[in-house]
């Protein structure tokens, strides 16, 4: 019985093996065409770092800290 579920195992493994190179049969994809017209004071070929989401959680992450300072401050001083 292990006999038989090591030569599973094995030609399972072969299998997974040769089929796994299917996978890479596309070759790479061809890169985004180049913005003709830059936007003022920005370099061609480059997008401005987005920081919207980021800034938000910072600023969100900022005034719990302040609360929980300001909380744990009022609740030493009484």
């Amino acid at each position: 019985m292990k006999k038989i579920l090591a030569i599973a195992l094995l030609v399972c493994s072969l299998l997974s093996l040769m089929l796994s190179n299917q996978a890479f049969a596309d070759g790479p994809k061809p890169s985004p065409p180049k913005p003709k017209d830059p936007k003022p004071g920005g370099t061609p070929g480059h997008k401005d770092a987005p920081f919207d989401g980021g800034l938000i959680l910072l600023v969100g992450a900022g005034v719990v800290y302040g609360l929980k300072k300001a909380h744990d401050s009022r609740q030493q001083g009484t």
